[in-house]
């Protein structure tokens, strides 16, 4: 059932919004001037968004009067490092983001994100990367639509190499592990670990292109020993992989093959087919870039009743600079997900839902350090199940950023 009608009071929108105006004043009256070191750059930023349907409620409970709409104010500081040490380079973020809503106040939290990147290198020939990631954030309304603060912690850690074992020739791997943790009892179920494994081939042109073979295998277990056992699996693909840099203007990213899932214990839910994604660059003019992409892939699903979904997703971006501090860029994303493994139900035949995302960014460099931020947005899903309900929502923002 949507908790939607727990603690709706909040604060003022008025107040909010004169809070916002005087953070934004303070932030554009910092005088420019140098970097305060080679190493480390702090940064601090506010923002001011407002969505008419925060929750990502149906359509027929918006019909029924119920409040969706709210206001939120960010706050944000952080600091990023880079460090060269010989032919090593370090690299990492730590930032913290203030997030307080008007109406929907019970979902105020501080997000969290760190991350820190050894680039390293040894001789000519060899070189890679060792990592991890930190992130603590509030789920997305998209398919847990509830009032109830639901954060997501997510850990990980990495590493990957690569061997060019002749000028025209590389042989790559690299293995991650990743945990998800969820602070709201009722979603407990999705708390699991999922380590992943690539090895690779590659053929090397000398205009920069690129060419192989790649091999991904993913282990996947869910702590929830009861029902969630069930979606416990494994996942091997083997696709082609293609960079080709079709001249000083156009590239084209092309990552395509087979892929299997299967699960431990719950074999029904097992799938296999075509996977992979495309991505292409195109720069007619220098103050233009026009990127396409697609994508054919499985992602899990953040909701009740279905584990996982096999996502289509097409993406057309432009990004325009009509001056030299302006930059607009236009998006729109269309995803069709097949809804797959369902649990403790039976799913309709043919199960899924559309979603459809449009947003327009506005960026303006005031000075070097400082930026203005503005956007809007829309994003509008229809189904044929109740485990994905329908539902509209619009939102704008607005935000300033001062590094130091």
């Amino acid at each position: 059932m949507l908790n939607y009608f727990q603690k709706n009071k909040g604060r003022s929108a008025g107040s909010s919004a004169r809070t916002g105006v005087a953070a934004l004043g303070v932030l554009l009256a910092v005088p420019a001037h140098a970097a305060l070191s080679d190493t480390f750059t702090p940064f601090v930023g506010v923002g001011y968004s407002y969505d008419d349907n925060l929750l990502r409620l149906s359509d027929a409970v918006a019909r029924t009067g119920v409040p969706m709409s709210d206001h939120s104010r960010q706050m944000v500081a952080g600091v990023g490092f880079e460090r060269p040490v010989g032919r090593q380079t370090f690299e990492g973020l730590a930032k913290v983001t203030k997030v307080s809503f008007d109406r929907f106040s019970q979902l105020d939290y501080n997000a969290k994100e760190a991350s820190a990147t050894w680039n390293w290198q040894l001789g000519n020939h060899v070189q890679g990367r060792l990592g991890g990631d930190f992130s603590e954030t509030l789920v997305p309304f998209n398919d847990f639509h509830s009032a109830e603060r639901n954060l997501r912690v997510q850990r990980g850690e990495f590493v990957e190499a690569k061997w060019s074992f002749h000028p025209e020739w590389q042989v790559r791997g690299g293995f991650k592990h990743n945990e998800f943790e969820y602070d709201l009892l009722s979603q407990r179920y999705l708390n699991r670990d999922v380590d992943g494994t690539e090895l690779g081939l590659d053929y090397l042109t000398h205009r920069g292109s690129t060419i192989g073979l790649q091999l991904n295998h993913t282990r996947a277990r869910y702590n929830d020993r009861t029902v969630r056992a069930l979606e416990d699996y494994t996942q091997d693909s083997v696709r082609l992989k293609v960079y080709w840099k079709v001249g000083d203007v156009t590239d084209v990213q092309l990552l395509v093959g087979r892929a299997k899932r299967h699960h431990d214990l719950a074999s029904g839910n097992d799938s296999s087919g075509f996977n992979g994604n495309l991505l292409a660059h195109w720069s007619p003019l220098s103050t233009l870039t026009l990127v396409g992409a697609l994508a054919k892939e499985f992602e899990p699903f953040e909701g009740d009743f279905v584990s996982y979904s096999l996502n289509k997703r097409a993406t057309l971006s432009a990004i325009w600079s009509p001056a030299v501090k302006v930059r607009i860029e236009a998006r729109y994303q269309t995803t069709r997900r097949e809804l797959q493994g369902p649990i403790r139900v039976v799913l309709p035949q043919n199960a899924e839902d559309s979603t459809r995302v449009g947003s327009i960014n506005v960026n303006y460099q005031i000075r070097t350090n400082i930026s203005l931020g503005a956007s809007i947005n829309r994003d509008v899903r229809s189904s044929n199940t109740a485990f994905s309900p329908d539902y509209r929502s619009k939102g704008a923002s607005i935000n300033a950023n001062v590094q130091f």
